[in-house]
């Protein structure tokens, strides 16, 4: 799914607003326990303290994660059938902050949609699609849990990431508005940021399950002869990390 600037404007307010909320909060001081806190129950004798410790089963501080992910982006265009991977190796300095490199790789194909257009009214529609990037990020992982089903506790990071992105495209832009029905793509590049919310599951002490929704922003021509306007493409994906 594409949208323009002004969508991409609100989709920004409200990562920014969430931030904004997110931040106080994580400073507050009864969120986080230590030897010192303590509760105290009316039926045990006043000597008696009972210590409660919130540990993380799965730290991840001065390690590395390696991850593997399949991407779905077929959303990002209607005419076309767009699935990938990536391959991203991160470093985490804390349990809340980590930096990230990432390499996507996207396949893609001809959708039922288009096949349908330049049957039925012998037309071409501007098409974009993205063959490859790469990025640089960073991670903010202010949420832990755990969740307790069919008798086993499952462990979980919810985190935030922001990247900046080299990406490499092909469209029909110079070709499109010409009455012969050949699809020609030619070769471009961009530059872009993006921004995701993941979730991470561990189920040993190494290897973890990721689930992530990306939003990707960049900035070019929908026209030959048209100014450049912001898009949004959107993608999902699934993977499996190794932590070391």
């Amino acid at each position: 799914m594409i949208m323009t600037t002004k969508s991409s404007t609100i989709v920004m307010m409200i990562i920014v607003m969430v931030i904004m909320i997110m931040m106080p909060l994580l400073t507050l001081e009864y969120l986080y326990a230590g030897e010192k806190s303590a509760y105290e129950f009316d039926w045990l004798e006043k000597k008696d303290i009972i210590f409660v410790l919130q540990n993380k089963e799965f730290p991840i501080t001065k390690k590395f994660n390696t991850e593997l992910k399949f991407i779905d982006s077929s959303g990002a265009s209607v005419f076309q059938k767009t699935y990938g991977f990536e391959v991203m190796l991160s470093y985490y300095f804390s349990e809340v902050f980590g930096i990230n490199a990432f390499y996507d790789r996207m396949n893609n194909s001809d959708s039922g949609a288009l096949q349908n257009l330049a049957e039925v009214n012998n037309a071409k529609p501007f098409i974009r699609r993205f063959n490859s990037m790469f990025g640089l990020g960073v991670d903010w992982i202010p949420l832990y849990g755990k969740i307790n089903a069919f008798n086993e506790i499952f462990y979980m990071n919810l985190g935030l990431g922001f990247a900046y992105n080299s990406i490499q495209a092909e469209s029909n832009l110079k070709t499109f508005s010409r009455t012969n029905s050949t699809i020609h793509y030619e070769a471009e590049s961009f530059t872009g940021y993006s921004s995701r919310f993941f979730f991470k599951f561990f189920f040993s002490r190494r290897w973890n399950i990721i689930y992530e929704y990306r939003y990707l922003y960049y900035s070019g021509q929908d026209s030959p002869a048209g100014p450049a306007k912001g898009f949004l493409v959107k993608d999902t994906s699934v993977g499996i990390g190794v932590l070391f």
